[in-house]
């Protein structure tokens, strides 16, 4: 019986920022593998962010490349991160590297040979038709032989106003009056996509933010209905309840069926309720794909662990040894199978490797870290690195080689977030560290609580945003002393940059009454998710401020 074939090729680039990495130098390793062995681990990530995998996420990843003259047979070769257990993971039968190619394998910690892609058939932002209904609704206007040539197009999402509190909800909007404020006419809105063969769909998923009452058709067929009436819609219909401005999309599971080979139609219509002065729209649509990937059934320390690639019969084919990486910086050959090993921002995972430092700077050192603070204070700060030049913020931006040096200490004597980031010829930048010093009012100086706390500073911002995206901003996670008191001047256990934003629909607030809030961890270079294990509970990113109103003022 013939066996499957998997045939790895060069593999397309993907959209790569760089970030960081710990500081180490890498002039004394060279390539293990020995100058006849084709097949080598030519980079590798252990804080991936950036790179996404055929299912969307970021996992770890390594990459193999095929320096021989011929195409390798990688069936039943192993890899680990573990000397112990060299066929911790095995290649599937029929894996195949052609010559002068490169192959990621994802350390996602669950072994697969296949995966399940996004492709999006609907993408965000797209364009579309819309149509404000007059005294009634054009006939089969969900259907796919409709003719909507005359209507409007605009990219969502769309609809009216454009501006609430000088921050813009819509990219389109569809009434021509910007300050008429009396409810909006129904508007109807229609996108066609094409869709080639779905063998290898698993599923649909549509994602839809709307206000107040909403119905969606898919080839003239009803998927959703929310908030409206069940009987037949006509231009007088209205939505049952009243919901503005919405924070979060709506996910609904479809099935696969409702796709035609070839040209489809998507049609929605928005009805505003009898109070309302508002109207948004926006909808995207998936299409899970089935994908071949290869995950192994490891993840890569972060800190730094060996990674082993064995041939079937156990002798040793590869190695690279325990090296610490940062976020989204990679280590790998210069050039592709060479013996030269460099550290890479941005990573190039599936694509030839180019350029690369031989060490990256270090971290800054804060002679004083961040906390609530109730005098002025100098702060400075340090570097380990030859010839590196700290450069810094204090307005919340990220550092670049155009920010300033830190020269001497800086007076702190306002409240302010301080980043900083050592920038050394023959480095990578180092990683950003970012430290913040919140003064507190004079009144707090007796204030104490039997209850965990977390102070949450908007970084100057009056208001926040009630959708993405997040506003910055900066939290402190408090814990109670041994006395069982928590006091506001104590070390933070937790202190994280954030992103911020109001949430709720009924029970959305202005940021002057105590509002339901959205929170999402960010790590110190970028607006991403950062895990985070506030107060004993499971580590997470995002996570949600409910503020009651019924209780206090």
């Amino acid at each position: 019986m013939r066996r499957p074939v998997t045939t790895i090729g060069p593999i397309a680039p993907g959209r790569l920022i760089g970030a960081l990495a710990t500081a180490i130098g890498l002039g004394l390793l060279t390539g293990i593998a020995a100058a006849e062995q084709p097949v080598v681990i030519n980079e590798l990530s252990s804080s991936n962010s950036r790179f996404p995998s055929p299912a969307g996420d970021t996992p770890d990843w390594i990459e193999l490349f095929n320096r021989g003259p011929d195409v390798a047979d990688l069936s039943f070769w192993g890899l680990t991160d573990d000397p112990g257990d060299p066929f911790q993971w095995r290649f599937p039968p029929g894996t195949l590297l052609e010559p002068q190619s490169h192959l990621v394998i994802w350390a996602s910690g669950v072994a697969a040979n296949q995966t399940l892609a996004d492709h999006p058939l609907l993408p965000a932002g797209a364009s579309w038709r819309y149509h404000q209904v007059g005294e009634s609704l054009p006939l089969e206007w969900q259907t796919p032989e409709f003719d909507d040539s005359t209507w409007q197009t605009g990219p969502a999402p769309l609809g009216h106003p454009k501006v609430v509190g000088h921050r813009p909800i819509v990219a389109t909007l569809t009434h021509t009056d910007p300050e008429d404020e009396s409810p909006p006419a129904p508007t109807l809105f229609r996108h066609a996509f094409n869709a080639d063969s779905t063998d290898l769909w698993q599923s649909l998923h549509l994602y839809l933010r709307s206000s107040d009452g909403v119905i969606v058709t898919l080839n003239g067929v009803e998927i959703v209905r929310r908030n409206l009436p069940e009987d037949a819609l006509s231009a007088s219909s209205t939505a049952l309840t009243t919901i503005p401005s919405p924070s979060h999309e709506l996910r609904f599971e479809l099935p696969v069926e409702l796709i035609l080979p070839g040209s489809n139609i998507l049609a929605a219509a928005v009805f505003p309720s009898e109070t309302s002065s508002s109207l948004i729209f926006d909808l995207r649509l998936l299409a899970r794909v089935q994908a071949e990937a290869l995950h192994a059934s490891f993840r890569i320390s972060r800190h730094g662990e060996p990674i082993l690639l064995t041939r079937p019969d156990g002798s040793l084919a590869d190695e690279v040894p325990p090296i610490a990486l940062g976020r989204d910086v990679s280590m790998g050959r210069l050039p592709d199978g060479g013996e030269k090993w460099r550290f890479f921002d941005p990573p190039t995972p599936g694509l030839p490797n180019s350029g690369g430092q031989p060490a990256v700077a270090d971290a800054v050192q804060f002679s004083r870290p961040g906390a609530t603070v109730r005098d002025p204070f100098s702060l400075s700060l340090l570097t380990t690195t030859p010839g590196g030049v700290i450069r810094y913020t204090r307005d919340g931006s990220l550092p670049t080689k155009a920010s300033p040096a830190f020269q001497e200490p800086l007076t702190i004597d306002t409240t302010q977030l301080v980043r900083a980031r050592v920038f050394a010829p023959g480095h990578l930048p180092g990683p950003v560290v970012s430290h913040h010093y919140l003064f507190l009012d004079a009144g707090l100086d007796e204030f104490s609580s039997n209850l965990p706390l977390v102070i949450v500073d908007t970084l100057g911002a009056q208001d926040l945003p009630a959708s993405q995206p997040d506003h910055p901003g900066y939290l402190f996670f408090l814990e109670p002393d041994e006395d069982g008191r928590t006091r506001l001047e104590e070390t933070p256990a937790i202190r994280t940059r954030a992103g911020l934003r109001r949430r709720g629909q009924s029970s959305m607030r202005s940021i002057n009454h105590k509002p339901n809030l959205a929170l999402e961890a960010w790590f110190d270079d970028r607006d991403e998710d950062r895990p985070i294990a506030p107060f004993g509970l499971p580590e997470e990113s995002d996570w949600i401020l409910y503020a009651p109103d019924l209780l206090d003022p």
